[in-house]
């Protein structure tokens, strides 16, 4: 069972139409409040209470705003951060302990390879990618000997220098991975 944070979104919808052989549950911000991690920790008891087991949360969910930083508004910040961090750290609140109890898993990160290198114009976008390149490295080395394995698919431009189907490629080729393999980082496309 796959829980897809973001499906409703142009690249989550994609991934839950084209993610074959496997069971996944979409959550969007229609089915699930990503503001409350209480919200979201209930929501997926309530999946796994009903199918048995979690395997794998791939998280779908951002927001890219592009512009000059010194004419970027504060609230345009505030959205990216919320989104891009704030939002992933909800999902991971209640997803780790659930993960953790099972003692295996896999958490799979849609970020950008601006959380690895910046780009003009992009200064707020990287800032968030950056931060949440920062967290889940650091869950990866904190939950090493949990069962949980992290990795962050940093994808490039879709359309330009990856597609979406690279990206379905991707995460699956993780999922297909056995349980003591870890992946740190698969980056896709992109100039760095």
């Amino acid at each position: 069972m796959i829980v897809l944070f973001g499906n409703k979104g142009d690249l989550g919808s994609y991934l839950e139409n084209n993610i074959k052989n496997r069971k996944i549950i979409g959550v969007s911000r229609d089915n699930c409040n990503m503001e409350s991690k209480e919200f979201i920790q209930k929501f997926l008891e309530g999946i796994a209470d009903k199918y048995g087991k979690i395997d794998s949360i791939i998280n779908a969910i951002g927001r890219i705003e592009l512009g000059n930083f010194e004419s970027t508004d504060i609230s345009i910040f505030n959205k990216v951060m919320n989104d891009n961090v704030k939002v992933l750290y909800n999902i991971l609140m209640a997803s780790v302990p659930l993960l953790s109890r099972a003692g295996r898993g896999r958490f799979i990160n849609i970020s950008s390879i601006r959380g690895i290198s910046g780009a003009p114009n992009k200064s707020i976008y990287s800032c968030s990618k950056y931060a949440v390149q920062g967290l889940i490295d650091s869950l990866r080395l904190e939950y090493k000997d949990s069962g949980i394995k992290f990795t962050n698919i940093c994808s490039g431009l879709i359309g330009e220098s990856v597609t979406k189907d690279d990206i379905v490629k991707a995460i699956c080729f993780v999922l297909d991975l056995s349980d003591a393999t870890y992946v740190r980082n698969i980056i896709l496309g992109g100039l760095l």
